[in-house]
């Protein structure tokens, strides 16, 4: 059996967790329309907050947001005020303007908002770093 050689495997810690209890700055680094759900990703850099319970930071950690505007998989009334309110949320916390029902996602990039995340696994039982709620930055 062939055997392979990891650089710097046995050094490698995982990250802390963020446990979605504390607000965190943001910004965001990236915003693109992802290929396959059609749902706009967000790449959300941590730029400021509390450190983690190991004293570790979490400045400079990335969390990949997902907000989904398909309302075709939506049979029920609240399932599409469910979409309308995470689309809404997005815009108002990275105060990106409406032109008449679109966006421009552009608008995202290299603004602030706070995010609350939360470190779980997803449905492939790998742990991601999750947004459970995004508001403006105070002025």
């Amino acid at each position: 059996m062939p055997r392979v050689n990891v650089d710097g495997i046995q050094d490698y810690v995982p990250d802390a967790k963020f446990d979605g209890k504390h607000e965190y700055l943001v910004s965001c680094t990236g915003a693109k329309i992802h290929e396959s759900t059609g749902s706009l990703m967000l790449t959300l850099t941590v730029e400021d907050g509390v450190d983690f319970s190991d004293g570790s930071s979490p400045i400079g950690r990335v969390a990949i947001h997902f907000v989904s505007f398909d309302m075709s998989r939506c049979n029920e009334d609240w399932q599409r005020k469910n979409v309308l309110k995470s689309v809404n949320e997005a815009l108002t916390a990275f105060g990106v303007e409406l032109d008449g029902d679109s966006f421009d996602t552009d608008e995202f990039l290299n603004k602030t908002a706070n995010a609350n995340i939360l470190t779980k696994k997803d449905s492939k039982g790998v742990e991601r770093d999750s947004i459970t709620a995004l508001t403006p930055v105070a002025e």
